[in-house]
């Protein structure tokens, strides 16, 4: 539906506002859900608000790929969102997945709302699957199907290593 009446273009990773706090992608996507509860598994470790006690979210969003934040968000209020037309296999690119804190006691929360590919090292803010379902994560595609899958089959070991990340 954000797509849809952004011209085709998923959401962006974060803005900052003039108090340098961020709105993120779920808060941009927020009008869209009727519950905020959609942002938390039930099977989760995953506390239910981030460092600041905002509401976050246990799935992380695969903005590396899916927009053009850099690592540091220094760049929040010029980075684009790519269209859904320049992803090649919709049914192959991770949209979001299970997530936590690629970093433990990561500054801002235990939340991996921004996941990493797996080609990136662990950052503080930035997040990794997790696999609260029977060691493995459901992951929404592209495409809007969802699926478990085991880290085997979607993040370790791929071939190319960010294979079911990019864009191609």
């Amino acid at each position: 539906m954000y797509a849809q009446d952004y011209d085709e273009q998923l959401p962006l990773a974060a803005y900052a506002n003039p108090d340098y706090s961020f709105v993120t992608w779920h808060e941009l996507t927020d009008p869209y859900v009727k519950n905020k509860d959609i942002w938390h598994c039930p099977s989760s470790g995953v506390k239910k608000a981030d460092a600041d006690g905002r509401i976050t979210t246990h799935f992380g969003y695969n903005v590396r790929y899916l927009t053009t934040i850099n690592a540091f968000f220094s760049n929040a209020n010029s980075h684009n969102a790519v269209s859904l037309a320049a992803v090649e296999r919709p049914t192959e690119t991770i949209l979001l997945a299970d997530a936590k804190a690629s970093k433990k006691d990561s500054w801002c929360g235990d939340d991996g709302k921004f996941l990493l590919p797996p080609s990136e090292a662990d950052a503080h803010c930035w997040g990794r699957p997790s696999f609260p379902h029977n060691e493995g994560a459901n992951i929404l595609w592209l495409d809007g199907h969802v699926k478990w899958h085991k880290p085997a089959y979607f993040y370790d070991r791929q071939t190319p290593r960010d294979r079911f990340f990019d864009l191609q």
